[in-house]
Protein backbone atom coordinates (compact mmCIF):
# COMPACT_ATOMS: atom_id res chain seq x y z
CA UNK A 1 0.00 0.00 0.00
CA UNK A 2 1.22 3.43 -0.72
CA UNK A 3 2.27 4.90 2.37
CA UNK A 4 -0.33 7.12 3.89
CA UNK A 5 0.36 10.68 5.31
CA UNK A 6 -0.25 11.99 8.87
CA UNK A 7 -3.36 13.53 8.25
CA UNK A 8 -4.39 10.82 5.72
CA UNK A 9 -4.13 8.25 9.02
CA UNK A 10 -5.89 10.52 11.33
CA UNK A 11 -8.85 11.17 9.61
CA UNK A 12 -9.05 7.20 8.86
CA UNK A 13 -8.54 6.63 12.70
CA UNK A 14 -11.41 9.36 13.57
CA UNK A 15 -14.25 7.56 10.76
CA UNK A 16 -13.23 3.81 11.86
CA UNK A 17 -13.77 4.88 15.54
CA UNK A 18 -16.89 6.22 14.87
CA UNK A 19 -18.27 3.83 12.24
CA UNK A 20 -17.66 0.95 14.74
CA UNK A 21 -18.65 3.12 17.82
CA UNK A 22 -15.19 2.23 19.00
CA UNK A 23 -13.87 3.67 22.66
CA UNK A 24 -10.87 5.22 24.18
CA UNK A 25 -10.59 2.14 26.68
CA UNK A 26 -11.07 -0.30 23.89
CA UNK A 27 -8.25 1.41 21.87
CA UNK A 28 -5.64 2.08 24.79
CA UNK A 29 -6.03 -1.51 26.16
CA UNK A 30 -5.64 -3.24 22.74
CA UNK A 31 -2.22 -0.35 21.96
CA UNK A 32 -0.79 -0.43 25.29
CA UNK A 33 -1.73 3.39 25.15
CA UNK A 34 -2.89 6.28 27.55
CA UNK A 35 -6.63 5.82 27.54
CA UNK A 36 -7.15 9.37 28.76
CA UNK A 37 -4.57 10.49 25.84
CA UNK A 38 -6.43 8.49 22.96
CA UNK A 39 -10.06 9.88 24.57
CA UNK A 40 -8.17 13.20 24.08
CA UNK A 41 -7.26 12.46 20.26
CA UNK A 42 -10.87 11.34 19.69
CA UNK A 43 -12.84 13.96 20.90
CA UNK A 44 -10.33 16.32 19.28
CA UNK A 45 -8.75 17.87 22.53
CA UNK A 46 -5.78 17.37 21.52
CA UNK A 47 -5.55 19.55 17.90
CA UNK A 48 -2.15 17.78 16.29
CA UNK A 49 -1.55 14.00 17.80
CA UNK A 50 2.05 13.08 18.36
CA UNK A 51 2.47 11.39 14.46
CA UNK A 52 3.70 8.08 16.69
CA UNK A 53 0.57 7.83 18.87
CA UNK A 54 -1.24 7.93 15.55
CA UNK A 55 1.05 5.16 13.66
CA UNK A 56 0.05 2.97 16.22
CA UNK A 57 -3.51 3.40 16.49
CA UNK A 58 -3.53 2.97 13.18
CA UNK A 59 -1.13 -0.06 13.11
CA UNK A 60 -3.35 -1.55 15.20
CA UNK A 61 -6.58 -0.97 12.80
CA UNK A 62 -4.28 -2.61 10.36
CA UNK A 63 -4.08 -5.53 12.09
CA UNK A 64 -7.57 -6.32 13.19
CA UNK A 65 -8.99 -7.79 9.92
CA UNK A 66 -12.12 -5.89 10.07
CA UNK A 67 -10.83 -2.95 10.33
CA UNK A 68 -7.67 -3.46 7.62
CA UNK A 69 -10.26 -4.89 5.20
CA UNK A 70 -12.45 -1.09 5.99
CA UNK A 71 -9.69 0.77 5.60
CA UNK A 72 -8.87 -0.69 1.86
CA UNK A 73 -12.48 -1.21 0.92
CA UNK A 74 -14.17 1.98 1.88
CA UNK A 75 -11.32 4.63 2.69
CA UNK A 76 -8.36 4.02 0.01
CA UNK A 77 -10.55 2.78 -2.84
CA UNK A 78 -7.76 1.75 -4.73
CA UNK A 79 -8.38 -1.75 -5.92
CA UNK A 80 -4.80 -2.35 -6.66
CA UNK A 81 -3.61 -1.74 -3.45
CA UNK A 82 -7.18 -4.04 -1.77
CA UNK A 83 -4.07 -6.72 -0.73
CA UNK A 84 -1.31 -5.87 1.13
CA UNK A 85 -0.44 -9.26 2.59
CA UNK A 86 0.07 -12.70 0.95
CA UNK A 87 -2.62 -14.09 3.63
CA UNK A 88 -5.36 -11.75 2.31
CA UNK A 89 -3.97 -12.31 -1.11
CA UNK A 90 -4.34 -15.95 -0.68
CA UNK A 91 -7.49 -15.78 0.77
CA UNK A 92 -8.68 -13.45 -2.57
CA UNK A 93 -7.32 -16.19 -5.09
CA UNK A 94 -9.52 -18.90 -3.31
CA UNK A 95 -12.05 -16.66 -3.29
CA UNK A 96 -11.93 -16.63 -7.15
CA UNK A 97 -11.38 -20.12 -7.60
CA UNK A 98 -14.61 -20.18 -5.47
CA UNK A 99 -16.62 -18.26 -7.64
CA UNK A 100 -15.24 -19.77 -10.85
CA UNK A 101 -16.27 -23.15 -9.38
CA UNK A 102 -19.74 -21.99 -9.04
CA UNK A 103 -20.08 -20.61 -12.46
CA UNK A 104 -18.64 -23.98 -14.09
CA UNK A 105 -21.53 -25.56 -11.75
CA UNK A 106 -24.04 -23.07 -12.91
CA UNK A 107 -22.89 -23.72 -16.61
CA UNK A 108 -23.25 -27.05 -16.88
CA UNK A 109 -26.65 -27.20 -15.01
CA UNK A 110 -28.25 -24.65 -17.60
CA UNK A 111 -26.27 -26.75 -20.56
CA UNK A 112 -28.11 -29.91 -18.82
CA UNK A 113 -31.51 -28.15 -18.97
CA UNK A 114 -31.17 -26.84 -22.25
CA UNK A 115 -30.59 -30.09 -23.55
CA UNK A 116 -33.40 -31.69 -21.48
CA UNK A 117 -35.72 -29.19 -22.71
CA UNK A 118 -34.63 -29.87 -26.91
CA UNK A 119 -35.10 -33.45 -25.97
CA UNK A 120 -38.84 -32.82 -24.57
CA UNK A 121 -39.28 -30.89 -27.72
CA UNK A 122 -37.62 -32.92 -30.52
CA UNK A 123 -39.67 -36.01 -28.56
CA UNK A 124 -42.82 -34.28 -28.57
CA UNK A 125 -42.26 -33.20 -32.23
CA UNK A 126 -41.58 -37.07 -33.91
CA UNK A 127 -44.94 -38.14 -31.81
Amino acid sequence: MNELGYEKKLKIILEIVDKFQLTAYEIGTNTKMNVSGVSRIFDKTVKKPHEKSVDKIFNWFNSQEKYAIYIRENIINDPTQAYTTIPQLQERVRELERFSELKDQVIKLLEEKIETILNASKNKNES
